[in-house]
């Protein structure tokens, strides 16, 4: 997912992990990397969600970090 999607999934009032834990119980309170790149260096750089508190920041494609799948709504 882009960055502003992922974030609709944060929740603020929880943390560890930061999301509502009865629709995505299997999510980790650690961070998500997401498909928009980063402006400083879209190559080598893109932005992640942190489920552990919800906030998110850009770091080096070369990290390791988890994904989310997500697909077209019908």
């Amino acid at each position: 997912p882009e960055c502003e999607e992922l974030l609709t999934l944060v929740d603020r009032t929880k943390h560890e992990p930061a999301i509502d834990g009865e629709a995505f119980p299997d999510c980790q309170p650690s961070w998500y990397w997401t498909a928009t790149p980063a402006a400083y260096s879209p190559a080598d750089y893109a932005w992640y969600v942190n489920f552990y508190n919800g906030y998110c920041d850009w770091n080096n494609r070369n990290v390791s970090g988890f994904v989310r799948a997500v697909r077209v709504s019908q």
